[in-house]
């Protein structure tokens, strides 16, 4: 079995005649792993007036597609790959690998409930490996490992998470990566200023870049090109976030407006604007305006910074924290007990509301690489291989006239049989089957909360 008990193999297999299909689909093979997959289309009938840059960005990608060779075949993701490089390499031309001192760090402290039951406590989303063949986190480092010259990484992660993280990383060539283990959870903002502090006795005012460690990114060279021009914006004392050029109206992201147009011209290359704002999830009718208005990009939680400039506002907006965290500073985030006594004063708060927002020069890089959030169950399509119907089948499954599914079974050798629905998220593992539409897939948490209500334990 690989990582996270998907199928170890990927076989694609010609339906037959009749209307039921059977598939065992498991790890795409390498090509299929680094192919720029299409988001999912929009099953709304309402729709939005795209952007030139996400117009441009549609059909450059959607071009490759219009082979006539079977959608999954082994020639076609190849052919497809070699289209998509060209994309990448015409809107990016090749330039000297960008080899820097800029410390990435990667936060891993959430425990992912929204992908139950496969995530647990024990196992959380970020060790799972929900497409390709490792868990994200390795994926994650391996994307952010080059950035810095000598090949060093921070993970953040809950102390409750440090054994089975170091478990699944053993044997995955991580090394340069350094564990900051945070003694309490105390959201974004003090984790941050803890990776900072460790930063900072590693390599002075050197710039950091922070990372989710759950992510999905398409295309190394546009997302290293984007991170080049955020460490020269950083050492000029910008704080510099990446943000996602809206493909759809999305109402569960937060949103940044710019002071200029996010709308860049072909082979341009990326540009650092002016942050106007922060905003919250919208509405639907909101979220609509901002995607046709040119100026609003997802807030990806990705941004780059100085060690020095997070100080800076930190004594301007949050000093309390500032203070907690100065005895951290002076140890080089090296002693236990001092850590343990910053977070037992440290106030629980996210780095946009404590830092972000109110930030003195702050500066948006619109992305020129696919992202995803892969925040819940339905969003796995944007991510992974589907079939001629849009099902996401990593299971031994029978499926007659199944549409837009997500059917999943890991460490379960139990057949899954569907016959007429459509817009199901089913799950199997051992001990838990979630079956539920996969409009309330943001609503799994839900259950999870009712499970700790019931005192199963053992099932969280």
């Amino acid at each position: 079995m690989a990582s996270g008990g998907w199928p170890s193999r990927c076989s694609t297999t010609t339906p037959p005649p009749a209307r039921c299909s059977t598939a065992r689909v498991g790890s795409l093979r390498p090509a299929a792993r680094r192919l720029i997959f299409p988001m999912r289309r929009e099953r709304s009938s309402e729709s939005s007036t795209p952007s030139p840059r996400t117009s441009a960005c549609g059909a450059a990608v959607s071009s490759p597609m219009s082979s006539g060779l079977p959608r999954w075949s082994a020639s076609r993701l190849d052919l497809d790959l070699s289209a998509s490089m060209a994309i990448v390499a015409a809107a990016d031309p090749p330039r000297t690998q960008f080899r820097s001192i800029m410390i990435p760090v990667i936060l891993a402290g959430g425990s992912g409930t929204r992908f139950w039951p496969l995530s647990r406590r024990a196992r959380p989303k970020q060790l799972i490996a929900l497409w390709g063949e490792r868990p994200m986190i390795a994926e994650t480092f391996d994307r952010v490992a080059s950035l810095d010259a000598q090949g060093r990484a921070l993970l953040v992660l809950g102390r409750h998470h440090v054994e089975p993280t170091s478990e699944a990383l053993r044997s995955l060539g991580t090394e340069g990566l350094e564990l900051v283990v945070e003694p309490r959870a105390r959201n974004t903002a003090p984790a941050i200023a803890l990776a900072a502090a460790r930063a900072e006795a590693i390599a002075g005012d050197d710039p950091i870049a922070i990372f989710p460690s759950d992510h999905f990114i398409g295309g190394q060279q546009a997302f290293e090109a984007c991170l080049q021009l955020a460490d020269e914006r950083a050492r000029q004392g910008a704080i510099v976030t990446l943000g996602v050029p809206p493909t759809r109206p999305e109402t569960g992201y937060g949103y940044i407006e710019s002071e200029g147009s996010i709308d860049a011209a072909p082979g341009q290359g990326p540009v650092a604007l002016a942050v106007r704002r922060f905003v919250e999830k919208p509405d639907l009718a909101t979220a609509r305006e901002y995607v046709t208005s040119g100026r609003f990009v997802w807030n990806s939680g990705m941004f780059v910074l100085r060690p020095s400039t997070l100080w800076a506002e930190l004594e301007r907006q949050q000093p309390e924290l500032l203070r907690a965290f100065e005895p951290v500073r002076r140890s080089g985030a090296s002693d236990a007990a001092i850590i343990a006594e910053a977070f037992e004063k440290a106030a629980s708060i996210s780095i946009d509301y404590a830092v972000m927002e109110g930030a003195a020069h702050v500066e948006v890089i619109p992305a020129l690489f696919r992202w995803s959030d892969v925040g819940h169950w339905a969003a796995l399509d944007e991510v992974s291989a589907t079939d001629s119907r849009g099902n996401v089948v990593r299971a031994e499954a029978v499926l007659d006239e199944v549409n837009d599914s997500v059917v999943l079974s890991a460490g379960s050798e139990r057949l899954i049989a569907m016959s007429g629905v459509e817009g199901l998220v089913v799950v199997d593992t051992p001990d838990a089957l979630l079956v539920l539409p996969r409009e309330r897939a943001q609503r799994v948490r839900e259950l999870v909360d009712a499970l700790k209500r019931k005192g199963r334990e053992d099932l969280l």
